[in-house]
């Protein structure tokens, strides 16, 4: 779930436990925590790495894009000189918006209006949680039993200086679910880039069914 954050207070470390005013937290061997604080951060831990994972994925298919709509060729071989350039350029430029915007163009002119601020829209969201995941530390707040004065749980958090995050599997899911669609949409425009035929998905994957219709030089497509 999302929700605003009105007043940013930077968090020091990686799962560190932050407590309210008021609030506090009490371990005791007879009341084992579960999941622990060491399970949710580790959790934490796999969930971001497989996320800056599958934005790798989507920023080097936003360069091939890029070069596919400046050259109107597949790779080095044909594009020569000045793409080999360009391809040094954009994978030297870290910021992942200018590439998102170095890719609009493409995609407005491949895709319909309303397919195309469809993957534009979900190209910004993926930016943003990209950014949270790379830049900003998770936290954990206490859940508690007033009764028995003793921790139950933690909730687990993070957020960037505008909004908090509580990241649960279902938060997770609602992250990840985007990036099939993300993948597929970037390779279909630069298929009619190329003048190659429509791409054929294998079910569940971007992976083409046939990559030999995908113009072999290291561009996106490559089956797992």
């Amino acid at each position: 779930m999302k929700r605003n954050r009105p007043n940013y207070e930077p968090v020091g470390d990686d799962g560190w436990i932050a407590l309210a005013p008021g609030n506090w937290v009490s371990f005791h061997i007879d009341t084992q925590i579960k999941p622990s604080l060491y399970d949710l951060t580790a959790w934490f831990r796999s969930l971001r790495g497989n996320f800056l994972a599958e934005a790798f994925g989507v920023e080097n298919d936003l360069i091939l894009l890029i070069l596919a709509f400046d050259f109107n060729v597949a790779d080095a071989n044909s594009g020569g000189t000045a793409y080999v350039t360009k391809e040094k350029n954009l994978r030297a430029e870290h910021s992942f918006h200018r590439k998102i915007e170095g890719a609009k163009a493409a995609i407005r002119k491949h895709f319909d209006h309303q397919a195309a601020n469809r993957l534009i829209g979900q190209l910004a969201e993926c930016r943003t949680i990209r950014n949270l995941l790379a830049h900003y530390p998770c936290w954990l707040e206490p859940t508690n039993n007033e009764s028995t004065n003793r921790t139950i749980g933690f909730k687990l958090l993070i957020g960037d200086q505008t909004h908090i995050w509580d990241v649960d599997e279902a938060q997770a899911k609602v992250w990840f679910e985007p990036f099939l669609e993300i993948r597929r949409g970037l390779i279909s425009v630069r298929h009619r880039i190329l003048g190659l035929p429509e791409p054929t998905f294998s079910e569940g994957s971007w992976a083409l069914v046939n990559p030999a219709d995908d113009v072999r030089a290291g561009g996106s497509g490559v089956p797992l």
